[in-house]
């Protein structure tokens, strides 16, 4: 006696269990993409006289990052002269905390956590 697994589902669940298998695939190749992309993101501009939390609130409106420091960053509050142009965020922020005792950490979610060096 031969059990066939074809005959075990209906035509209908087939139809049904390949459609969710389908789906589930898209969406998979979808938020891959998405990641991805957020992860490679250039930054150009040129900020002249500005402090540095204007250069931080100009990052947070072009991207999806986010900053975090406490209010007595110090250096928060200097005027700075920055011209970018197709830098990612590391090299952005590198430059604007070099001079300075601070250093930085990005997430995973995008959050940036500004903090004194060890």
């Amino acid at each position: 006696m031969k059990i066939r697994l074809g005959s075990y589902f209906s035509p209908r669940k087939k139809c049904k269990i390949l459609l969710i298998m389908k789906l589930s695939a898209i969406l998979m190749v979808v938020f891959t993409l998405n990641i991805s992309a957020t992860g490679f993101g250039q930054f150009s501009f040129t900020a002249e006289g500005k402090t540095v939390r204007e250069i931080f609130d100009i990052i947070e409106q072009g991207s999806n990052y986010r900053f975090f420091y406490n209010d007595e960053f110090e250096s928060a509050s200097k005027i700075v002269d920055l011209e970018v142009k197709n830098k990612d965020i590391n090299q952005v922020l590198d430059k604007i905390l070099a001079p300075t005792d601070y250093t930085y950490k990005v997430f995973e979610n995008n959050l940036i956590v500004i903090s004194l060096k060890e």
